[in-house]
């Protein structure tokens, strides 16, 4: 059997498989197996022929896109004008970022006019992206106001603005999150106050995405938004919590772990819960210290006032 590869010889075998005389097998697999050889021959030399007639042509490189942005931070992707990254120092001075200049644990990218986002240097940050329209695209949003205040703790979060304009979201002083997303499409908003204490997996929508209308009356909007989502201060968000659009919860709340909130609360010191969320229990506040730690903390303050005793 002439030399040739495994696969070849593997393809002569299959193809000769329902020959039954084994002599006339062999016969067909090696004249198979020649035929093979000599393509292959030929193809190398129709290739060397090739190269020896027309050499290998440089292939310039593309132009580097071009986009336009007369903002000053080139280090993340922005396309648009009058957008601004204002960092806020501690001692409350302003200023822009710098042209080659990052905040670590936040990407950026932008496609609009008018844009502002505004990070205090005290948080902390990370994992985080912030998207604002869509680069590339003829998607922009103008306008949008985006704030994380000082002391605050911002981790692995996705806030995405698009398909409007002038959408606002804010992180209220000293409130953590750990996980989640905001999507405030259309014209929507979100504004969360401070010392709130937010689990990981939370979502926040803004809006539906999509218009639901009076069958009689395909004029008439039922699903509008009435305004931007508002979270109180002292408020606490359990896991997986979803927070719909014209979502409202006062100052001093809980909200239990999975609730789904699609209406507007307005009653303090409650915890809400359920799907749709509703008051599960009232007459109730929030410890910011974790159960052990208050726990311990109650137990020394019961033996110091024995000891006194």
């Amino acid at each position: 059997m002439p030399h040739c590869s495994f696969s070849q010889k593997l393809a002569a075998r299959l193809f000769s498989a329902l020959i039954w005389n084994r002599e006339a097998r062999y016969a067909f697999r090696n004249a198979l197996l020649c035929d093979y050889k000599a393509e292959l021959k030929a193809l190398r030399e129709q290739l060397e022929e090739l190269r020896a007639a027309r050499p290998e042509m440089r292939v310039a490189a593309p132009p580097p896109m071009t986009r336009r942005c007369a903002s000053p931070q080139n280090s993340y992707r922005i396309d648009g004008a009058a957008n601004r990254i204002i960092v806020v120092e501690s001692d409350g001075r302003e200023r822009l970022l710098g042209k080659d200049e990052r905040i670590p644990g936040l990407e950026i990218s932008i496609c609009g006019d008018d844009n502002e986002i505004r990070v205090h240097a005290s948080c902390r940050l990370e994992r985080n992206t912030i998207q604002i329209g869509v680069v590339g695209s003829c998607s922009k949003n103008n306008g949008v106001r985006i704030e994380i205040s000082e002391n605050a703790t911002f981790c692995g979060m996705y806030v995405r603005c698009i398909a409007g304009e002038n959408q606002r979201f804010s992180f209220g002083r000293g409130s953590r999150i750990w996980g989640g997303s905001v999507m405030l499409d259309e014209n929507s908003g979100c504004l969360i106050g401070d010392d709130c204490n937010c689990s990981n997996e939370i979502h926040i929508w803004g809006s539906d995405g999509h218009a639901i209308l009076d069958k009689n009356n395909p004029e008439k909007i039922l699903n509008e938004v009435q305004g931007p989502i508002t979270v109180g201060d002292h408020c606490w968000l359990g896991q997986a919590v979803r927070l719909q659009k014209n979502a409202r919860i006062p100052a001093n709340t809980i909200v239990a772990a999975a609730a789904v909130v699609t209406k507007a609360f307005d009653e303090e010191y409650t915890i809400i819960g359920g799907f749709p969320a509703k008051v599960i229990r009232r007459g109730v506040m929030r410890e910011p210290q974790t159960l052990n730690a208050y726990t311990l903390k109650l137990r020394k303050a019961h033996k110091q006032k024995q000891n006194e005793l």
